[in-house]
């Protein structure tokens, strides 16, 4: 059985083997489309008819038994109904506070 050749440094070049570049020479990047800031709201975008709205994420911190309280729930209601998830129970918090 013969050992494969060592594929360490060749980068891209390993997907097109009969055209190497230059030792140290670089390929080019394709340049990243920048990502726009949303302004962390729940927000929902405007759809059609029969789509799902488009709904932003956002990081929020909790403090420990906060988080505690959440999972406990969280586990309690996933006992009855398997597609609950933590969003929706914070979500539903959230738009009873904010009334």
């Amino acid at each position: 059985m013969t050992k494969r050749p060592s594929l360490k440094g060749k980068g891209a070049d390993i997907f097109a083997p009969g055209e190497s570049s230059p030792k140290g020479a670089r390929s080019p990047r394709r340049r990243r489309t920048p990502v726009t800031q949303f302004a962390g709201t729940m927000a929902k975008h405007s759809t059609s008819e029969g789509q799902k709205p488009v709904i932003d994420k956002a990081t929020f911190y909790l403090p420990a038994d906060l988080l505690d309280r959440l999972d406990r729930i969280w586990m309690e209601q996933r006992r009855k109904n398997r597609k609950i998830r933590k969003s929706d129970i914070v979500k539903e918090a959230l738009e009873a506070h904010l009334k």
